[in-house]
C-alpha cells in the first residue's frame, strides 16, 4: 500500500485572497511523483488552537503530514505553538537550531533567535546540507511559507520520501460522457483498485472526455 498523507497550509494571507497559495501545488505534484498518496489539503489561519485541530487530526490518520508556514520571528508566526498544542507537549528551545541560526544571523537580536528557535518538545532535524534545516515531529514535516524556500528544501530531502511509483495513463475520448458512463463502471468492477477519472472537455475539437 502506498503511503499516505496530507498537507496542512497555514496563513491569512492565503483565505483572505490576498496571496495565492504555490505550496499545496507544488507538493501535490512531488508527493505524487514520489508515489506517495495525497489524501488532504487544509488551509487554516494563524491561530494556536485552529492549527492545533489539524495537527491532531493529520497526525492521526495519515503516515506523513507537510505543514507549510507560520514559523518565523514575528507575531503571526505561531505553527510551532499550534503544533506543540495539538501534541500535548510543551515548546522548547532546540539547542542545534539555535547553533543553526546563531551561525546563519549572528549580528540580530538574541530575543528574535530564542523566538526561531522554539520547537515542540521531541523535534528534530532534517536536511544537514541545508543552511536552516527542516523540522520534525514525529511524522510531521514543518516547512516555511515562501514558496521558493520551501521547494530548495524538499527538492534537497525528496528522495527520504520516495515509494513505489504510481502509473497513470491518460485516455482522450471522442464520445460523450454521458455515452462512457456505462463502460466506466464495468472497468471499475474489473479492477476495483483503478482510480479513474472523467474529465469533459467542452471547448475542444479534437476530443469530448479525457
Amino acid at each position: 500500500m502506498a503511503k499516505t498523507s496530507g498537507i496542512i497550509v497555514v496563513g491569512n494571507e492565503i483565505l483572505s485572497g490576498r496571496v495565492a497559495d504555490q505550496n499545496a501545488a507544488f507538493l501535490t505534484r512531488e508527493l505524487y511523483s514520489l508515489g506517495i498518496d495525497l489524501r488532504k489539503i487544509s488551509i487554516v489561519p494563524d491561530d494556536v488552537d485552529e492549527i492545533a485541530r489539524e495537527v491532531v487530526s493529520f497526525t492521526s490518520a495519515y503516515d506523513r503530514v507537510f505543514l507549510c508556514g507560520g514559523i518565523g520571528p514575528t507575531h503571526d508566526d505561531v505553527s510551532m505553538a499550534g503544533i506543540a498544542r495539538g501534541l500535548s507537549v510543551p515548546l522548547v528551545h532546540h539547542p542545534g537550531l539555535m547553533e543553526r541560526l546563531k551561525g546563519l544571523f549572528a549580528s540580530e537580536d538574541e530575543g528574535l533567535l530564542l523566538k526561531m528557535s522554539e520547537t515542540p518538545e521531541g523535534s528534530n532535524l532534517l536536511g544537514d546540507e541545508l543552511p536552516f534545516p527542516i523540522i520534525v515531529v514525529g511524522n510531521l514535516y514543518v516547512f516555511p511559507g515562501q514558496p521558493e524556500i520551501l521547494q530548495e528544501k524538499f527538492k534537497a530531502i525528496r528522495d527520504f520520501f520516495r515509494e513505489s511509483p504510481f502509473y497513470s495513463k491518460t485516455v482522450y475520448i471522442r464520445l460523450s460522457e454521458r455515452r462512457l458512463v456505462g463502460y466506466l463502471n464495468a472497468l471499475l468492477e474489473s479492477y476495483p483498485g483503478l482510480r479513474l477519472g472523467s474529465y469533459p472537455e467542452l471547448s475542444n475539437p479534437s476530443y469530448k472526455v479525457k
